[in-house]
């Protein structure tokens, strides 16, 4: 895996072959960030399988397969893996069903809103600074939200993916970052060029908090969007 690689520009779902074809409606933008902001970008059977509940790059999913349908009752966030499955016309009779991927779906959401609404608690001290620094960070706000969710891969390298939500509905806009980058003295740094332009991102942290700093962020994520700030640690 390279270091501080960026796997999109601007925040955007990642479609496969069938999805580009021009013969496949598009699925509507509110609709699309409704299910984007539920799901928070988690995986339903990621979470219904295996209860992992990591930030994921995806698809929305119709769960009836008619492409046409796009009540938010037949849709579904998953990920790229588990989209490919689910929508493959071979899968057999045992394959996930639409009833059980729904089912799936609303414990997540149930999950979510649970989590979110609980006060923040603070995890132990760690014997490992590197472990204790891993963790899962949340901003909140009246307009906005994001969090990150880091993990230590060993030797002081870190696997960081972000999520930034700005608005609500109808007008809600999102942004992400997901790079894996070197630990040093407790900052995680990452760049990436668009177009003529750099976009940079610093994180400092501590066993309870991170601290956001951005450069160059005007026109990288959605209309408003931005990581930029103070940050408190959730529990493990």
């Amino acid at each position: 895996m390279r270091h501080a690689e960026s796997f999109t520009a601007e925040p955007r779902l990642w479609l496969d072959s069938r999805t580009r074809m021009s013969s496949r409606p598009k699925l509507p933008v509110l609709v699309e960030e409704k299910i984007l902001t539920a799901s928070r970008r988690r995986c339903a059977l990621c979470y219904g399988l295996t209860r992992d509940t990591s930030i994921k790059r995806g698809q929305i999913a119709h769960l009836d397969g008619d492409v046409s349908n796009n009540t938010p009752d037949n849709l579904a966030f998953l990920c790229l893996p588990h989209h490919e499955e689910y929508d493959s016309r071979s899968r057999q009779a045992k394959g996930i069903t639409p009833a059980e991927l729904g089912r799936y779906r609303d414990e997540l959401y149930k999950a979510i809103s649970t989590a979110w609404n609980k006060p923040a608690t603070f995890t132990p001290a760690i014997r490992d600074p590197r472990d204790a620094i891993a963790g899962h960070y949340v901003r909140q706000g009246s307009q906005q939200t994001a969090e990150f969710q880091i993990s230590h891969l060993g030797n002081g390298v870190m696997q960081v993916s972000g999520l930034a939500i700005w608005g609500s509905q109808p007008s809600t806009h999102t942004g992400s970052v997901d790079f894996v980058g070197d630990l040093r003295r407790n900052r995680l740094y990452f760049a990436d060029r668009m177009n003529d332009r750099w976009y940079n991102l610093e994180l400092t942290l501590d066993k309870d908090h991170l601290r956001a700093t951005e450069v160059g962020s005007t026109g990288y994520h959605g209309t408003n969007v931005s990581f930029d700030g103070t940050y408190h640690r959730l529990s493990s």
